[in-house]
């Protein structure tokens, strides 16, 4: 999400439909909720942010995906830290967006999930802010997932393949790679 690519793709291809791959929304979900533990945890004595710090991976997984013990964790630390459930709860149904099934249902989720941020959850660079800014400037890219389901993940998975390749062998050329 660079303005100066949608410029130019808009400069060039006038007519081209720009797609936001819902890897890198979602993940601004995951990171704004990480980032509210982590300012938490800086409020509570060392012992607990080293626990919440060992257990945060209970958090950036998806509620329904995690097994009994996951859940158990989960509910209680929810339970017991209300900034850290609002933001959960934020996470789990912004994710539900991009299970929506037409673009006007997650438009009208999307609504819902904007209206529900809380205001405190919207101070910094280390909440929800850049989440929800992010809208006032891509919505319609964003919400072109739902009108042409695709992503870049193959693009980003040969890309890293390259990466580790070239990790793995300092000082090859470029043609060597390529070849």
């Amino acid at each position: 999400m660079w303005t100066g690519y949608k410029s130019v793709v808009n400069a060039v291809y006038p007519n081209a439909v720009i797609v936001v791959d819902k890897f890198h929304v979602v993940r601004m979900a995951n990171k704004a909720m990480d980032d509210i533990r982590v300012s938490l945890s800086k409020e509570r004595v060392k012992a607990i942010g080293c626990d919440w710090m060992r257990r945060k991976s209970l958090l950036r997984m998806r509620y329904k995906k995690l097994d009994e013990k996951g859940k158990y964790n989960v509910d209680m630390w929810l339970e017991n830290e209300p900034d850290i459930a609002i933001a959960h709860g934020l996470k789990e149904l912004f994710y539900l967006i991009y299970e929506m099934p037409t673009r006007q249902d997650a438009e009208a989720l999307l609504d819902e999930w904007l209206s529900l941020v809380p205001d405190e959850f919207k101070k910094s660079q280390k909440d929800f802010r850049p989440l929800v800014t992010i809208f006032k400037e891509w919505r319609n890219e964003i919400m072109n997932y739902f009108d042409h389901r695709i992503t870049n993940g193959y693009t980003e998975a040969l890309n890293g393949v390259a990466k580790v390749m070239n990790r793995g062998g300092r000082g090859y050329t470029f043609e060597m790679i390529r070849a």
